[in-house]
C-alpha cells in the first residue's frame, strides 16, 4: 500500500512538472491565435492534410450537409438538435469527409480550378438559396438573397466570411471530382441500354431441381471413413503457433456489480437537474414577413393593413399570401412549420408567452425587419414526473459511479506496473489472482478470459516470451496487464469428438452434394436426346427413369422474374444468375448450376432450366428512365473513382495526413 502511496505522489509531481514544461508555452501558442470567428472557442484540431489543418468547428457544416443529403428536408433538420446531429453523424465519419473534400479541393488547386470573385459570389448565392429551398435560377430580390445566406450561415454557425470560404471550398472540391472524374465516368447509350435490359428483362424458367437435403440421410458415416479423411487431410488439420498468456484482469461487473443507488440520490439528481428531464415547448407558426420599415423603428403601414384584415375575420393564411414579402412562407399562407422553443429568438418566444392557439402576436421587430406570428399550435413544455424517469436516473448514476470506480480502479492497476517487475507481485498488490489464457494464434487480439485487445494488437505482437506488457490494457469493461507465457509450435490438431462430429457433418453433406450433382448430370444427359424447344422437357426426361432419380427431382415452371440479387423465388439463390439468364439462348438446355443456401456458404443442391420466355423491357420506358438512369450510373460511377483515389491519396507517403483523437473534449 506504501508503495502504492509512493507510486501516485511521483505520478503528481510529474504532473505538475509537465504542466509547467508543456502549459506554459500551450497558453502562449493560443494567446496569439485568436479563436475562430463565431464560436467563442479556442480553434481545436480535428485533422490535418498537408499541413491545413481542419478544425472541429468546420465539421458543423458537412455534418448538416450530410444530414440533409440523408433526411432531403431542412424542415425535418430543424427539429434535430446539435447532439441529434453529432449521433446520427459521428466525428469519425464526419472528419473522413472533411479530408476527402480537402484533398479534392488541393487537387483543384494543382489544375487550376480556383474561383474568381464573381465565381465566388453566385456560388455563395446559389448554395444559400438552394438550402432555403428558393431555385436558383429564379429572379430573387436581394434583401431575399442576404436573408438566406444569413440563415445559413446561422444554421452553420458562421458569419458571411466564413460561409463564403466554406462555399468555395466546396464549389472547388465539386469542381475537381467533374473536372478529374467525370469524363471516365460517363457511358455510352448503348452501355446504357444494356445495362437497363440486364436489370429489367423478365425470364420464365421451365428448370428441374435436385436438393441435397433429400439425400443427407443416404448412408451412415463409418468411423473407419473419418479416420480416412482425417489421416489423409492431416494438413488440414495443421495447429500452427499457438501464444500462451498469464493475466490480471479486472472486469467492470465484478467492481461495480453491488453498487447501489438509493431513492434518495435519484430524487436529488431528479431536482438538480430537472431541466434535462422536460420536454421543451414546441410552436406551431404561420407568419406574416414584412421587412423593414421606414424609419426602421416604425412598423410599416402593411402591417396595421394586415391586423385589421385578421380583426375583421379574415383568415390569416389569407392576409399572409396578400402581404408577406417572403417567398419562402407566402405560397403556404404563411406556414412556417413547428418550431422548438431553444430555436426561437427570445423576442418571439416571450410574445407566444400566454398565447393560445389561434392568437396572432403584436407586430414584432426583429433585427430591422417586421413580422407577425400566428399561434396554430402549441405543445406546452412538459416535466417527465419523477416515477417516469426514475429508471433511467438509476442506470445513469450507477454508470456515473462505475465510471469512478473503474477510473480508480485504473489508476491502482498503473501504479502496480510502476511499482513491481513480477507479474504474480503485481497480482499481489491488487489482491487478485494470475489466470492463463487458452492457446491463441500469434495474430489474435482475442485473449480468452480478457475478450478484444485490437487496440493493442501492436503492443501484443512486441512481447517476448517472459515479458510483462508496459501499459495496463484498458477497455470499457475490463483492466488487464499482460505477460507472454509460452509460444507453442505447430502440431496437428487431435481426433477428438469434436473434430469427429465436424468431420462427420462434412462428409455427410459432402456425399449429399455428390448424390445431387450426379442425379443432376443423369437428367442432362437424358434431356439432350430430346426436343429442347418442346415444352415439358424434364417430365418426358423422368419417363422411364429409376424411382430414386424421378423421386429425386423437382420440376417446375417459375413466374415471370427479374433475376434480382441473383435469386430465383421458386428455386434459391444461384451464383451469377442475372449475367449466365442474359447471354442464356431461349429453349436451349442450361449447364448444371449450383443452389446455394440464403447467405450463399453451402451448396443446398443443383439445378437445370431451359428460358421458356425472355419479356425485354420496352424501349419507351427505357428512354423515359434515360436521364435518372445516366445520372445514377455517372455518380455510381464517378463515386468509385473518387474512392479509389481517396484510397490510393491516403497511401503512406502520398500525403500528409493526421488524425486527431476525437475522443478527448
Amino acid at each position: 500500500m506504501l508503495n502504492a502511496l509512493r507510486g501516485q505522489r511521483a505520478r503528481k509531481f510529474t504532473a505538475w512538472i509537465l504542466v509547467i514544461l508543456v502549459g506554459i508555452p500551450f497558453v502562449f501558442y493560443y494567446g496569439w491565435n485568436s479563436a475562430p470567428q463565431g464560436g467563442g472557442r479556442q480553434a481545436v484540431p480535428a485533422a490535418e492534410v498537408n499541413r491545413t489543418t481542419i478544425y472541429r468547428h468546420e465539421l458543423l457544416p458537412l455534418r448538416i450537409d450530410s444530414a440533409l443529403k440523408i433526411y432531403g428536408s431542412p424542415e425535418i433538420l430543424s427539429l434535430l438538435t446539435r447532439q441529434d446531429l453529432e449521433e446520427q453523424m459521428p466525428d469519425d465519419f464526419v472528419v473522413d469527409l472533411a479530408i476527402k473534400d480537402e484533398l479534392l479541393a488541393q487537387a483543384a488547386e494543382e489544375h487550376g480550378l480556383t474561383l474568381g470573385p464573381e465565381e465566388s459570389r453566385l456560388a455563395l448565392r446559389a448554395y444559400a438559396l438552394r438550402r432555403v429551398g428558393i431555385n436558383p435560377a429564379a429572379q430573387v430580390p436581394n434583401d431575399v438573397i442576404s436573408r438566406a445566406i444569413g440563415q445559413v450561415a446561422q444554421m452553420y454557425g458562421y458569419d458571411g466570411e466564413m460561409l463564403q470560404r466554406y462555399v468555395n471550398h466546396t464549389e472547388m472540391r465539386d469542381r475537381a471530382a467533374r473536372t478529374l472524374f467525370y469524363p471516365q465516368a460517363r457511358t455510352s447509350i448503348l452501355e446504357l441500354w444494356q445495362t437497363y435490359e440486364e436489370l429489367h428483362t423478365e425470364y420464365v424458367l421451365e428448370a428441374a431441381v435436385i436438393r441435397t437435403d433429400a439425400h443427407l440421410a443416404s448412408g451412415e458415416i463409418t468411423d473407419e471413413e473419418i479416420e480416412a479423411h482425417y489421416r489423409d487431410n492431416r494438413d488440414q488439420f495443421i495447429i500452427g503457433e499457438r501464444r500462451v498468456y498469464d493475466f490480471v484482469v479486472q472486469h467492470r461487473d465484478d467492481l461495480t456489480g453491488s453498487l447501489e443507488i438509493t431513492d434518495d440520490q435519484i430524487r436529488e439528481e431528479y431536482e438538480t437537474n430537472l431541466q434535462a428531464h422536460s420536454t421543451p415547448a414546441a410552436y406551431e407558426l404561420s407568419q406574416i414577413f414584412f421587412g423593414a420599415g421606414e424609419p426602421a423603428d416604425v412598423p410599416p403601414p402593411q402591417v396595421q393593413e394586415a391586423l385589421d384584415r385578421i380583426a375583421s375575420g379574415e383568415p390569416f393564411a389569407d392576409v399572409a399570401a396578400d402581404l408577406s414579402v417572403d417567398p419562402l412562407t407566402r405560397e403556404e399562407g404563411g406556414y412556417l412549420g413547428i418550431r422548438r422553443e431553444e430555436m426561437l429568438d427570445p423576442t418571439v418566444v416571450e410574445a407566444l408567452s400566454g398565447l393560445s392557439a389561434g392568437d396572432v402576436t403584436d407586430p414584432l421587430l426583429l433585427g430591422n425587419q417586421w413580422v407577425l406570428y400566428h399561434l396554430d399550435d402549441l405543445q406546452p413544455a412538459v416535466v417527465s414526473p419523477l416515477e417516469e424517469v426514475s429508471a433511467e436516473i438509476r442506470d445513469a448514476l450507477r454508470r456515473e459511479q462505475s465510471d469512478l470506480l473503474f477510473n480508480e480502479r485504473e489508476e491502482e492497476f498503473a501504479n502496480v506496473r510502476s511499482s513491481y517487475t513480477s507479474l504474480s507481485d503485481m497480482a499481489e498488490g491488487l489482491g487478485q489472482e494470475v489466470e492463463t489464457s487458452e492457446p491463441v494464434e500469434p495474430s489474435a487480439t482475442y485473449i480468452p478470459g480478457l475478450g478484444s485487445l485490437s487496440q493493442f494488437a501492436p503492443e501484443l505482437e512486441r512481447l517476448s516470451v517472459g515479458e510483462i506488457s508496459e501499459h495496463v490494457f484498458v477497455t470499457e469493461n475490463t483492466l488487464a496487464l499482460l505477460r507472454l507465457a509460452e509460444v507453442r509450435e505447430p502440431s496437428t490438431r487431435p481426433l477428438d469428438d469434436d473434430l469427429r462430429r465436424s468431420i462427420r457433418q462434412y462428409l455427410t453433406e459432402r456425399r449429399a452434394s455428390d448424390i445431387a450433382q450426379s442425379i443432376a448430370y443423369d437428367l442432362r444427359e437424358r434431356c439432350l436426346d430430346l426436343d429442347q424447344t418442346e415444352g415439358e422437357l424434364f417430365p418426358r426426361a423422368l419417363e422411364g427413369a429409376p424411382a430414386e432419380l424421378a423421386e429425386s427431382v423437382e420440376t417446375l415452371t417459375t413466374e415471370p422474374f427479374e433475376p434480382e440479387r441473383n435469386n430465383v423465388r421458386e428455386i434459391g439463390l444461384i451464383p451469377d444468375l442475372a449475367q449466365v439468364l442474359f447471354y442464356e439462348p431461349e429453349n436451349s438446355l442450361s449447364d448444371v448450376m449450383e443452389i446455394r443456401d440464403s447467405r450463399g456458404q453451402r451448396v443446398a443442391g443443383y439445378t437445370l432450366w431451359v428460358v421458356r420466355d425472355r419479356i425485354e423491357p420496352g424501349l419507351t420506358d427505357f428512354y423515359d428512365a434515360l436521364l435518372p438512369l445516366r445520372a445514377e450510373t455517372i455518380q455510381r460511377n464517378q463515386d468509385r473513382l473518387i474512392e479509389e483515389w481517396y484510397a490510393d491519396q491516403r497511401r503512406p507517403g502520398v500525403n500528409d495526413i493526421v488524425r486527431h483523437d476525437l475522443t478527448r473534449r
